[in-house]
């Protein structure tokens, strides 16, 4: 996953997309989706708090049905978006107890020393993977995720 973000004093934006590596290939019995773009448009409110623009456009690969496609998306977007309040609402204890001073978005030249990514091993690439058809199941009741 290759991510980035701007902060333009007002707005904030992360974004990412799906990366193929030569060192980590797919591995036998796992089918690899695509993220082509996901991303976070976060922008203040004139009172307390802000608003925060979720997109996230990608292909699980396979075969899914429809329905379940859709009934993930309604389940699983929400979710994200409260799972990341709660994170931020304990980001700030957490912080004064983690590398308090490392903030790389802020300081960018905190960055200098990490190892670097070789982008010759960095090629987009068409993954031979076994499709899975599941296509044809139909639900059996309500689909269920765990808010945790």
């Amino acid at each position: 996953m290759q991510r980035s973000w701007l902060d333009t004093g007002d707005e904030k934006m992360i974004c990412g997309h799906s990366v193929c590596h030569q060192d980590y290939p797919p591995m036998k019995g796992y089918v690899r989706g695509t993220a082509l773009l996901s991303a976070y448009l976060i922008r203040p409110l004139d009172d307390e708090g802000c608003r925060i623009i979720y997109l996230s456009h990608s292909d699980p690969k396979g075969k899914l049905p429809t329905w379940l496609v859709n009934r993930l998306t309604r389940v699983i977007a929400p979710k994200v978006i409260k799972r990341l309040h709660k994170a931020c609402m304990n980001y700030p204890s957490w912080k004064a107890e983690n590398q308090p001073g490392f903030k790389p978005w802020i300081y960018p030249e905190q960055q200098m020393d990490f190892p670097r990514v070789d982008l010759t091993k960095c090629q987009p690439q068409e993954y031979e993977q076994e499709i899975i058809d599941e296509s044809s199941v139909v639900p059996t009741k309500e689909i269920e995720v765990d808010d945790d």
